[in-house]
């Protein structure tokens, strides 16, 4: 299970739903650091899970988190154009697809790809974001 969101649900959500000997890697850091309601117990005896961690960079103080946040914070628009695909849920293999050829081509036509749980397969504005 990959943690990317920032949210401690998501941890949660992942350890209850690894089997035993399962992988729980957390990327990046967010704010207090924090699991409320995180069994330990689980981790270790029950689940015997691995969990792996990256921040991204070296030096928290210096972070590739820290300098990117604060961009953002300067200039949110500036990280727009990121999102390449906005794709509802129904969508999910196409996403996948888009995905897999930007890693084989040389010159990628995407860069972010995002399931919008708030589109529908009927909303015309889901097919805009697709190639």
């Amino acid at each position: 299970y990959f943690e990317a969101s920032g949210h401690h649900g998501s941890v949660l959500k992942g350890v209850e739903g690894l089997s035993v000997n399962g992988r729980l890697v957390h990327l990046g850091i967010w704010d207090g650091g924090q699991v409320p309601g995180l069994n330990w117990n689980v981790i270790s005896a029950l689940k015997e899970l691995e969990v792996m961690g990256s921040s991204l960079g070296g030096n928290i103080e210096e972070s590739v988190w820290e300098r990117t946040m604060a961009m953002l914070s300067e200039n949110p628009s500036h990280f727009a154009s990121l999102v390449t695909h906005r794709l509802p849920l129904e969508y999910f293999r196409e996403a996948h697809e888009i995905a897999s050829q930007a890693n084989l081509e040389q010159q990628a036509r995407s860069i972010k790809i995002v399931i919008d749980f708030s589109l529908s397969s009927g909303d015309h504005n889901a097919l805009r974001y697709m190639i």
